[in-house]
């Protein structure tokens, strides 16, 4: 191996002797849930079955220039620094909880250039000093949040997806430390750093695995021994992927005109084909007809295109950017897979090619099989695009959308027209059924913010696609609030020992919530509620929707939006100011005195007193419909927090009964 390029396990990076700085240039910390979540799933899922042989993780690669003479080295961190960091929390979080044997790991190797509220905030985490209460240790103004944050959803992270996957800590320390490892690259000692960052920015893509797994799908396709079907299915092929390899973009929007009213009918706004073969004779026909011949692209030709070059895309879209999608195109894939075989299919990017050979590729009717699969794809895409929330960017302001796609009513057949957005399925107030499903839908999305593990989306997928009628929208709310009770009270809040796993939820029983009032003791759903012991974000943003039905008449509650929240504040404080009481710990970590809020006012607020909160909240905007009800309950204090559970308790167990819908 090359001196310039050096394999590293995680151990050896944090403990051999070498400095990694973060230069100004670089942006802040910015890693949140999602990523963090991510990074640690990625590890837990290659730890080794039992009795098994361990296998390395290649983690990535941290792109460093080194600094000369500096003793000891000392490396500036050009390409990485964001899990160079989140990796050095993560260390630093075992040490302190005694997780493992980190006696090797004494010294900080990690470090900022000119940013002293990161150096600090990093310092304390490091010795265990936020531990207990950070305003103790440094004043709010030298705390970086971001760093911090990073730290206590580590805490709370890493234990929830251990105990998922019946794994120990023990064993995830030692496979850390020493079977995952990343390719630390050391550029040359005359390297322009600006010209390198001018190239990082503005290289081609790699070629991703999803269009690996497209080739193959290809070559599969070239055993039909039918020239005209071979040439016209492989076309066939080419044309759903790439409509449907763009999410950010309505899949209509990935055909010519002329195709796309063969497919989604002159209005565009439905779906006309029965199976492949129809779906392969009306792109034929209309390509054929408007001259418009699709290319089946060989792998070198993909390459090709993933490194600079390719064909220009007619473009008859509205600004490009204008939605922002929930999933990306790989995962999708797998989402799709799952859905068209209702077999346990692994929901994990890292996985996909594999998965395909075996349950696709490598079967004994292949070829039927890619058919198959690519007319579900299109099929999950166009369901997908009307019947699943998005970040819509208009006008200069945005915000969650549930609409569907139609042509302007004054567009000319053929080649006319353009596509406007409309609300899936009327409401144009937002008051109505459109509003309850994208509330919902929200809920779940940023109760699950990886790309990866979205059972949410899996659920109301396979709703949608094994809906033959069209699809009303009583139908598919009724649906989305049983998979949410059942995750809630099958999963989340169930005794440890009767969790049922997504995929019974969802398959097995349908999304029907198994649980009912009697099956639910206060003991356990008490504890299960307590801080520390709730197992996902759904449980509040669950909470916050039922609230919004009830409550949600007028404002703020009114206008209230879901968004990315993963900081539990303690709003009766852990560590209260001075000449305050603090509460006995089986009251301050009742569910009564817990809300969702952003990390950056949990670290703003963390100490204040109710009274102080609910002051900045009077010009704030409204973090969750739960806490607005805590702070209207005044005094607040252990009565209070009482009082507030049981309402809060009695919210849920309505939810459940039987028969009973949310809201009514």
């Amino acid at each position: 191996m090359s001196d310039d390029i050096t394999q590293l396990s995680i151990k050896a990076l944090l403990n051999g002797g070498v400095d990694y700085v973060i230069p100004m240039y670089q942006r802040n910390y910015a890693w949140d849930e999602g990523e963090i979540t991510q990074l640690i799933q990625d590890i837990i899922d290659y730890l080794p079955a039992k009795g098994a042989a361990e296998q390395n993780y290649y983690i990535g690669t941290l792109v460093v220039f080194e600094r000369k003479e500096s003793k000891p080295p000392v490396f500036e961190t050009i390409d990485g620094q964001q899990r160079l960091t989140t990796l050095s929390l993560l260390a630093s979080y075992l040490k302190n909880t005694q997780a493992a044997d980190l006696s090797w790991y004494q010294d900080l190797r990690i470090h900022f250039d000119s940013r002293e509220h990161s150096r600090k905030t990093f310092s304390a985490i490091f010795e265990g000093n936020f531990d207990d209460d950070p305003s103790e240790v440094l004043e709010a103004k030298e705390i970086n949040a971001a760093i911090l944050n990073g730290y206590r959803l580590i805490g709370k992270i890493l234990p929830q997806k251990l105990k998922e996957k019946g794994r120990t800590v023990a064993e995830f320390t030692d496979y850390l430390f020493g079977r995952v490892q990343i390719m630390r690259v050391k550029v040359p000692d005359d390297t322009d750093l600006n010209h390198y960052f001018e190239i990082m920015n503005n290289r081609g893509e790699q070629l991703e695995k999803h269009e690996v797994l497209k080739s193959k799908m290809m070559e599969v396709l070239n055993g039909i021994p039918d020239a005209v079907e071979r040439q016209q299915s492989q076309s066939c092929l080419h044309a759903v992927w790439e409509a449907c390899a763009n999410m950010e973009r309505y899949v209509q929007m990935g055909f010519p005109p002329a195709q796309r009213s063969a497919i989604f009918g002159e209005d565009w706004g439905r779906f006309d084909v029965a199976d492949f073969d129809a779906l392969r004779g009306a792109l034929h026909k209309a390509g054929r007809d408007s001259s418009a011949q699709p290319i089946a692209r060989t792998l070198i030709e993909i390459i090709g295109t993933a490194q600079g070059g390719g064909e220009k895309k007619e473009v008859e879209d509205e600004a490009p950017e204008r939605f922002n999608t929930v999933i990306n195109f790989a995962n999708f894939l797998l989402h799709v897979l799952r859905v068209e075989k209702e077999a346990d299919i692994p929901l994990d990017d890292k996985r996909l090619v594999s998965t395909f050979e075996s349950e696709v590729l490598k079967q004994p009717d292949a070829v039927a099989r890619v058919k198959h699969f690519i007319f579900a794809l299109l099929r999950c895409k166009y369901l997908f695009d009307h019947y699943v929330i998005k970040r819509e960017f208009i006008k200069g302001t945005d915000g969650w959308s549930l609409k569907s796609l139609k042509r302007n009513d004054g567009g000319e057949k053929n080649r006319g027209g353009k596509p406007s957005y409309v609300n899936s399925f009327g409401d144009e107030d937002n008051t109505g059924l459109n509003r309850r499903i994208l509330m919902l839908l929200t809920a779940f999305h940023v109760s699950t913010p990886t790309m990866v593990y979205k059972h949410w989306l899996n659920a109301a997928l396979h709703h949608l696609f094994r809906t033959k009628e069209v699809i009303r929208p009583q139908a598919f709310l009724d649906y989305l609030e049983s998979v949410a009770k059942a995750f809630v009270f099958d999963r989340f809040v169930a005794p440890d020992n009767g969790a049922k796993d997504y995929f019974e939820i969802i398959y097995t029983n349908k999304g029907v919530c198994q649980a009912n009032q009697k099956s639910i003791s206060d003991e356990c759903l008490n504890n299960q509620l307590t801080f520390g012991h709730i197992k996902n974000n759904l449980v509040f943003n669950f909470l916050d929707y039922l609230l919004w039905l009830q409550h949600g008449t007028s404002e703020p509650v009114k206008s209230y939006e879901f968004s990315f929240r993963s900081s539990v504040e303690h709003y009766y404080p852990q560590h209260p100011l001075p000449g305050h009481d603090r509460l006995p710990p089986e009251v301050l970590n009742s569910f009564g005195n817990l809300c969702l809020i952003s990390h950056s006012k949990n670290s703003k607020l963390s100490n204040s007193m109710p009274q102080a909160k609910m002051e900045h909240y009077k010009v704030g905007t409204l973090d969750s419909v739960k806490q607005h009800l805590m702070m209207k309950l005044q005094p607040w204090n252990a009565e209070a927090i009482s009082k507030h559970y049981d309402a809060m308790r009695d919210v849920f167990l309505k939810s459940i009964e039987s028969g009973k819908k949310c809201g009514s």
